[in-house]
């Protein structure tokens, strides 16, 4: 029984008519929905149940029922306890519920958003300075779009269930390369404002400068045969085409004037299919969606880019890392340190400390910017932009790798899992060149070992886990003495999950 959802499919013999489902913790109904049968007369159906697990233990009966009894939980028995024990009392999920809190399409426990009037305002005021800049951008209105479509169509007013806010924009260009490459300027250019930017395959999520509200903004466009392309996808298969498009129109929705399509039902139902007027709050995108335009997705390049600047943007520490104090420790004797993916060069001090010169580099403006900051003095520690990916990008540096250089120590703290293959390949091609006898490498990566990955980290921030076994060869084949070899997952947490992580520290053996 899965902790962040409960799945099923209900057989629905006997005509067309929604049935009603009702979640129950022992007789507290959580949630419910009413689900419409599909053409082969069944049905699926999703309760999002993230929070209320905190509520339940071992002595809880959890039910799926309809009018004539409970359905069989995945194993076949009539009800569901789980294993662990509760966090908290079953009569505090009863007072919240009682107090007007439902589960949201993330299973959290939330004021219905139609009653949410602070929420309301501020993602409505959101919307407004992101319909300004785009406007000012690319000459686009955003309008209301998905969930928050659907909810200003059938009900005049947001999803009680919902827990985003969903807009679009209608691209002018025909041809999906285009699009794609339009949708990566506007996010600069947003990020460039003070926008909040992560960048998805599908859309981007746009928040305010302190990222306390967010709306999504995606990308639509008819293609060259007048068939409009939805990155995020739609349930109906058959084309929603130009000619229906009808532009737009002005409504008062959740406290504010937005803009919505003029033909909002037709595209609504483009999107949800012919039953979009029944409210179900299980809605599973993966099980209903039936056509997506994979090839206007946000460039893949893009992602990472856009991601590590704004993770720059907000984020700084004041401590070096645990990994730059091992490496400290091992008293290697470099002069100069040359910071790999430095980040915003947390662990620069130390090593000036130790009486090294730094030389960080990193191809996010925000690191760099970061890093400066510092107040380091120049000749000490100095920061530059770089991509390390780019062939001849370390070698071209003869100011800050002037032929005459002390011992060097070459340091990548978590770069080789954030960058790619190829650009794994490159920058080794290059270390090949530049290290001499008497310079180090020290580098530590996430390994597959334990290792999971949120899909956001592996699909749009270009994380990836990184076998040790090619790394170890290739200080080999390159003539380095491994001083240093361990993993562990004690060293660093990402959250509340450890990280995986080996780090292999190397001398360069021999002489000029």
């Amino acid at each position: 029984m899965s902790t962040r959802e409960i799945v099923g499919v209900l057989e629905m013999s006997g005509g067309g008519a929604p049935r009603r489902l009702r979640l129950l913790v022992n007789d507290l109904e959580v949630d419910r929905l009413d689900v419409a049968p599909s053409g082969d007369g069944s049905a699926g159906f999703r309760f999002r149940t993230r929070d209320m697990w905190h509520y339940c233990g071992p002595e809880d009966r959890i039910t799926v029922c309809t009018a004539s009894g409970p359905l069989p939980m995945p194993d076949g028995s009539p009800c569901h306890s789980p294993k662990g024990k509760a966090k908290r009392p079953l009569a505090e999920l009863r007072m919240r519920l009682d107090a007007g809190e439902i589960v949201n399409s993330q299973g959290s426990l939330s004021l219905p958003k139609y009653l949410d009037v602070e929420w309301q305002q501020a993602v409505t005021r959101l919307y407004g300075d992101i319909d300004k800049a785009v406007h000012e951008i690319a000459g686009y209105h955003p309008f209301l779009a998905y969930g928050s479509l659907l909810g200003a169509v059938r009900e005049g007013r947001p999803l009680g269930h919902d827990h985003d806010f969903d807009t679009a924009y209608l691209s002018a260009y025909t041809d999906p390369g285009e699009v794609a490459a339009e949708a990566g300027r506007i996010a600069l250019a947003l990020q460039e404002r003070g926008f909040s930017i992560e960048a998805r395959a599908t859309c981007i999520h746009v928040a305010d400068a302190e990222r306390t509200q967010r709306i999504d903004l995606y990308h639509f466009f008819f293609n060259e045969a007048d068939e409009l392309r939805l990155a995020w996808g739609s349930v109906s298969e058959a084309p929603f085409r130009k000619d229906r498009w009808a532009g737009l129109e002005k409504m008062e929705f959740a406290g504010a004037t937005v803009s919505v399509p003029r033909n909002a039902e037709d595209l609504v139902a483009h999107f949800y299919g012919p039953n979009w007027r029944v409210p179900n709050p299980g809605f599973n995108w993966e099980r209903e969606r039936t056509t997506r335009a994979k090839e206007a997705a946000f460039p893949p390049a893009l992602r990472p880019i856009i991601n590590w600047q704004d993770y720059w943007l907000h984020n700084s520490f004041d401590a070096p890392s645990p990994f730059a104090e091992f490496v400290d420790g091992l008293r290697l004797a470099s002069g100069l340190v040359v910071d790999l993916g430095c980040g915003d060069g947390r662990d620069a001090p130390l090593f000036v400390h130790s009486g090294a010169r730094v030389l960080g580099l990193d191809y996010t403006p925000a690191a760099i910017d970061s890093a400066r900051r510092r107040g380091l003095a120049h000749g000490l520690a100095d920061f530059e932009q770089c991509d390390l990916a780019v062939e001849g990008a370390l070698r071209g540096r003869p100011g800050t790798l002037p032929e005459q250089r002390p011992p060097t120590l070459f340091y990548a703290r978590q770069l080789l899992d954030s960058i790619s293959r190829t650009a794994s390949v490159t920058l080794f091609a290059e270390l090949k060149l530049l290290v001499r006898p008497g310079d180090a490498v020290a580098f530590e990566f996430r390994t597959p070992a334990g290792d999971r990955l949120h899909y956001h980290e592996r699909l749009n921030c270009g994380r990836r886990a990184v076998e040790p076994a090619p790394i170890r060869d290739w200080l080999c084949e390159s003539g380095f003495e491994v001083i240093a070899d361990s993993g562990s997952s004690a060293w660093e947490k990402a959250g509340s999950k450890p990280l995986p992580l080996r780090r292999l520290v190397a001398v360069k053996g021999g002489s000029d």
